[in-house]
């Protein structure tokens, strides 16, 4: 005959009730009971029912977290965050990688949904289509550095993205440049759009005219971010470059150097993110900084306010970012 909750009761002297706020990972029991009811565990060999205790609860304490593209650190930081603050509240969080394909996003949605999760935290590959829409109607989503496009609302956390690129730029201006390019990333996403959006804002209260040349596609890629460069013409190169994010601020100065130009006194570069790498580059890469583990802490707190009950409307949190100098950028020569 299979352990039950009572037998764990019995075995810690606590109520049933009491075991399975344990089990749930609910904070409001003591220290000495939570102890006295694991011991019990571990000596009974309890494994609970997760499958029947989700039928009666209608609650699995399973969070997804979707992300577009789990080898860039700025995701893994991003899932850091979510992971540490699921676990601190008694939830597991399962992980997805998109590979910024939106079929592949709908896929796991699908299954997703079949099985039950209790939320999503989520980097839309895109803008968030229809099959985004038909799962939020049965399941709370929280998304986290990209917003959705369409008119659809969700609760969301994102940086300034607008601010940050205008500082990143307003900087290099302020070191006497005034041929600045700039890499984009994933046009389909948000955060692209409104870094581009800063860029142009600087320069145009600069009184500087945005050249169409000097404003080249990526895709948020080091490979993108190096193709961007080999497009600019060796006889009208700009002074400096500033990039939507890390990793094609790496690929840039990269094919920079290819070149035989000297990074920063021929050239400077500025990127967007703060990535760990961004130290280990040389030279360090100046950048613009984004709270990442804080962004999926707070992801995971809107997201269990839905799913616990305790709001209903849509949530927008957006957190500052902060231009970090080093030394990929110098005064214009």
């Amino acid at each position: 005959m299979s352990t039950t909750v009572r037998d764990v009761a019995a075995e810690a002297g606590v109520s049933p009730s009491t075991v399975s706020r344990v089990l749930r990972g609910t904070v409001s029991v003591s220290a000495e009971k939570r102890r006295a009811v694991l011991e019990a565990v571990a000596k009974l060999g309890f494994h609970p029912n997760a499958l029947a205790r989700a039928l009666k609860t209608r609650r699995t304490h399973v969070i997804a977290l979707i992300i577009p593209d789990i080898t860039n650190p700025y995701y893994a930081e991003i899932a850091r965050g979510v992971e540490d603050c699921t676990w601190s509240k008694g939830y597991v969080t399962i992980v997805a990688n998109t590979a910024n394909d939106p079929s592949r996003e709908d896929a796991y949605l699908r299954v997703l949904q079949e099985n039950r999760v209790d939320g999503v935290v989520i980097a839309v590959a895109g803008s968030g289509g229809p099959h985004l829409k038909a799962f939020m109607a049965g399941v709370p989503v929280v998304t986290v550095g990209r917003e959705l496009g369409g008119g659809l609302r969700t609760d969301a956390v994102v940086v300034d993205n607008v601010a940050g690129m205008r500082a990143a730029t307003e900087y290099l201006l302020s070191l006497g440049h005034r041929d600045i390019a700039f890499i984009g990333g994933n046009p389909a996403v948000s955060s692209s759009h409104a870094r581009l959006l800063g860029y142009k804002q600087a320069l145009e209260a600069a009184g500087i005219p945005v050249r169409g040349e000097w404003v080249l596609p990526g895709d948020f890629s080091i490979a993108s971010g190096a193709s961007a460069v080999e497009r600019l013409r060796q006889d009208r190169m700009p002074t400096a470059i500033v990039c939507a994010n890390d990793l094609s601020a790496i690929g840039a100065m990269r094919a920079l150097k290819q070149r035989g130009l000297r990074i920063p006194s021929d050239i400077s570069v500025v990127g967007f993110d703060d990535i760990p790498i961004a130290t280990e580059v040389e030279p360090p890469l100046t950048t613009v900084a984004q709270p990442v583990r804080q962004m999926g802490e707070k992801a995971v707190g809107l997201l269990l306010d839905r799913t616990e009950g305790r709001r209903k409307r849509a949530k927008r949190v957006v957190l500052a970012a902060q231009l970090v100098v080093r030394e990929s950028t110098g005064e214009r020569k």
